[in-house]
């Protein structure tokens, strides 16, 4: 009996050592072997039943060997307790340590896309308006990424949902790097755009400068090749401005850099006709104007003379005619 009661004993020491351990460790791992706990007491208890029971009868010898499974069985259930808690401790830790790692992963998406959008609001409004709705979506992609971590943690499943996380974290970075290149490739469309357009007014103001100066010029002429040359003017003001219409047109669309050479062509096109149109104006003009012919009719004859000679003169009738 006095050996029973001893390796009872041991048994006792070994839970209320157990016991003590559990107790260092967190309240959730605690409350999770409770009941685990209560039935190695009531184990143990049972054990000092069994032997008291078997030394009253006189039968502690015939049941030593009984009772040493009971207490064999004891043991294992406290070292199964034992294992129960440190495995649930482990896992507690693995779950505090993986969710700490996804919030920090999950901040550095939040980080990334803050300075994202920080790049698109330097660009123009336009380009801005356009990503508007992408960054709306990301911002809802990283609160869903939280949630999802939150939720994981609650459930003690952090580490085993880590790879489906750190999938959809990698996803939404790499809509940030799209994003990124999206809006850089927006803003250098629009930059360029602006730039062609500026050089297509330019080339468009060059053109009809050229033109006012024929027009100028022309207009010196005789009223008969005037005439002759307005409907010329009046389609090549046209041609210029469709061409200025045209660039507005490629402008507003964002396809300058595209419609250039479009352009381009047709501006060479009516540079050919300012020119032919010079080049006839001037051709009529010297057709129309004949040296010498004084009095307009179309000769050169005494006439002329007299009014050339009554000129030098300084007579009152060249003076009228002049």
């Amino acid at each position: 009996h006095t050996a029973d009661l001893e390796a009872i004993a041991e048994v006792q020491t070994a839970l209320d050592n157990a016991k003590a351990e559990i107790e260092k460790l967190t309240e959730s791992v605690q409350a999770g072997v409770a009941e685990d706990i209560a039935a190695a007491e009531t184990a143990v208890d049972a054990l000092t039943t069994t032997a008291e029971a078997s030394y009253a009868a006189g039968t502690s010898v015939a049941d030593a060997e009984t009772l040493a499974a009971d207490i064999a069985a004891a043991k294992a259930q406290i070292e199964a307790l034992s294992k129960k808690a440190a495995d649930a401790q482990a896992a507690y830790d693995a779950n505090e340590a993986q969710h700490t790692a996804d919030l920090e992963a999950i901040e550095d998406v939040q980080t990334k896309l803050d300075a994202a959008k920080a790049t698109v609001a330097g660009y123009v409004e336009s380009v801005q308006s356009a990503f508007a709705e992408t960054i709306t979506t990301l911002e809802t992609s990283i609160a869903g990424l939280t949630t999802t971590a939150e939720n994981s943690y609650n459930n003690g499943t952090s580490v085993a949902d880590a790879a489906a996380l750190q999938e959809n974290i990698a996803a939404v970075v790499a809509d940030i790097d799209r994003l990124l290149a999206d809006a850089a490739a927006a803003q250098q469309a629009y930059e360029a755009n602006e730039a062609q357009h500026t050089a297509d007014l330019a080339s468009i103001q060059d053109v009809q400068a050229k033109f006012d100066a024929v027009k100028d010029k022309i207009s010196g002429y005789e009223e008969s090749v005037r005439e002759l040359v307005a409907e010329d003017i009046a389609r090549i003001q046209k041609l210029i401005d469709e061409a200025s219409a045209a660039a507005e047109k490629s402008y507003t669309e964002g396809t300058s850099v595209t419609d250039a050479e479009v352009l381009k062509a047709q501006i060479m096109a009516i540079e050919a006709q300012i020119t032919a149109l010079d080049t006839k104006a001037a051709f009529e003009q010297d057709k129309a104007y004949l040296r010498g012919d004084i009095d307009e009719t179309g000769k050169v004859d005494i006439n002329d003379l007299a009014i050339i000679r009554d000129l030098i003169l300084g007579k009152s009738d060249a003076e009228e005619m002049t």
